[in-house]
């Protein structure tokens, strides 16, 4: 028998009082569902996925490590997901397969926090979004951001 858990968005207000952002599913969800049977009720806090500014300010610091240490952004990202964040397991018709980590599923909390391992291991310092100007996090700059002309055209 498969586990399926339904989750529902609440609020608990100062007061400790639940409010329930879709409270007549909810509801619904109760009497045509569960009606009659012994259940557990989880709550636990909400967490924030990260951001795509986030993800390029990221990008933008491994291109920094890059150019400090002439390892490639994609291979200190590899090593960087091996060494601090746990593997995954996945089991395909029974048998057990051992994933690389993901930094996909990271929220802004813990995605902070693989950032700092990173420029504690290779002891660069993370630029503060304010101060680097990094122009896809700072709204202000970026009309006034001038991107880099291509010397010449591309071939294709």
């Amino acid at each position: 028998m498969s586990k399926f858990i339904k989750t529902f968005q609440v609020k608990i207000t100062n007061e400790g009082e639940l409010v329930i952002k879709n409270r007549e599913e909810f509801e619904n969800y109760l009497t045509y569902k569960l009606a009659d049977k012994d259940c557990i009720l989880t709550i636990e806090e909400k967490k924030y996925k990260r951001s795509l500014q986030q993800n390029a300010y990221y990008w933008a610091y491994l291109n920094l490590i890059e150019d400090e240490t002439g390892n490639l952004a994609e291979d200190i990202h590899e090593i960087a997901k091996r060494k601090f964040l746990p593997p995954r397991f996945i089991s395909v018709k029974g048998q057990e397969y051992k994933l690389p980590a993901t930094t996909s599923n990271l929220d802004k909390k813990d995605f902070g926090d693989y950032m700092d391992k990173i420029s504690a291991w290779c002891e660069i310092a993370i630029p503060n979004p304010e101060e680097w100007k990094f122009p896809s996090l700072i709204k202000e700059d970026k009309a006034n951001y001038e991107y880099p002309k291509l010397e010449e055209e591309p071939t294709l």
